[in-house]
């Protein structure tokens, strides 16, 4: 995990996409650390709403699996 991990980090400082936060977080999800993948699914979603609000579809898509599975809000 620690290679991906890496990895993930230089293409979101490069990029700063939020699917790459969302991939992040669950790959530490998947290392046993989901207190450190929280935050990054919190701040995925906040930018995919950001990019919804703006009028964009792009993001529509990871902004549902996102709350169904990483975040389990399934209300939202």
């Amino acid at each position: 995990h620690g290679d991906a991990v890496a990895l993930l980090d230089r293409a979101i400082r490069a990029s700063g996409r939020p699917e790459l936060l969302e991939r992040k977080g669950l790959v530490l999800n998947d290392a046993g650390k989901p207190h450190e993948a929280k935050p990054l699914f919190e701040e995925a979603a906040r930018r995919y709403r950001e990019s919804a609000a703006a009028g964009e579809l792009l993001y529509t898509h990871h902004l549902t699996h996102l709350l169904l599975d990483g975040l389990d809000r399934p209300q939202e």
